[in-house]
């Protein structure tokens, strides 16, 4: 089936949500001399609960090494049809680094979890929503934050009025005419990397931060984000007030003192995606937990 390329927002109206697949390593083998995860579990919980109440197909998978995990994504890409589902969210929680996430066993390229889901690979997912969420480090930096005072504030904001701008009331090139297809439903080609969300629990070069009372701070700011606000707000407005929320999250570590951290993510989103309230199928939901 043809994608609407005028719609505004992705189609809703299958009968499934979709599948929502959950990788959780809390524990590593010697050799990568990692430490472990303590009471990730609780990371599991909040995102099994969410997505379930959202109307997806869930299944979570911990401590998997790296040939499962690649066979579960090749399953979910190859041998599962998409056509009834509305969407595809993937949740990936454990070590990282730069460019780079850990399995139980060896470390692999992130592109690894995105690369079976492009349209020429996975047909049925094409013109729909692909939903990556990854909690784990991307370096080792650490980010200090910056302090703000009321004085400080009220000088930006006098600055902000003063200054003109000369983008104001400045014409679009395109006359702000909107451009007109006409494109035939038939033989069209649409980008294979379309449609893609990918959302990283830091920004890239910086260390990730997880409460073991708690739960890491990116999940329990998306759970809490997802949960208030999915039946009003479009995913990226989600992900914008998931970073919001986090501003509130700082380290009490003594020794290194108050650190902060910021979310970030990449889109190749084409239309607006909204978590509406939708039916559920208990008898397909509630498969086995690994």
């Amino acid at each position: 089936m043809f994608p609407d390329l005028d719609s505004l927002t992705y189609n809703l109206n299958h009968r499934h949500r979709g599948h929502c697949v959950i990788f959780n390593q809390e524990n590593f083998d010697e050799c990568l001399s990692l430490n472990t995860r303590t009471n990730s579990s609780l990371d599991v919980e909040f995102m099994v609960t969410l997505f379930k109440d959202l109307g997806f197909i869930v299944r979570a998978f911990v401590d998997l090494r790296l040939k499962e995990i690649k066979d579960i994504l090749e399953d979910l890409a190859v041998d599962t049809d998409h056509t009834d589902c509305d969407a595809m969210v993937i949740v990936f929680m454990s070590h990282g680094g730069e460019d780079v996430l850990y399995a139980r066993d060896h470390q692999f390229h992130s592109d690894l979890l995105f690369k079976p889901f492009s349209g020429d690979e996975c047909e049925t997912l094409v013109g729909k929503p692909k939903i990556f969420f990854i909690q784990g480090g991307r370096g080792e930096s650490l980010e200090e934050g910056v302090k703000l005072n009321e004085t400080r504030i009220l000088k930006t904001k006098r600055r902000a009025v003063s200054i003109p701008s000369k983008h104001v009331g400045a014409e679009s090139p395109c006359g702000g005419h909107p451009l007109k297809s006409n494109m035939e439903k038939k033989d069209f080609h649409v980008s294979s990397l379309a449609d893609f969300l990918i959302c990283w629990s830091t920004v890239d070069g910086y260390y990730s931060w997880r409460n073991t009372n708690t739960g890491s701070w990116f999940i329990q700011a998306l759970a809490h984000v997802l949960a208030r606000d999915c039946w009003r707000d479009d995913v990226l407005s989600l992900m914008i007030s998931t970073a919001r929320h986090m501003m509130k999250f700082s380290s009490k570590n003594p020794v290194i003192g108050q650190k902060k951290q910021m979310p970030h993510f990449s889109s190749t989103l084409t239309k607006k995606m909204y978590f509406y309230p939708k039916a559920t199928y208990p008898h397909i939901e509630d498969e086995e937990v690994d």
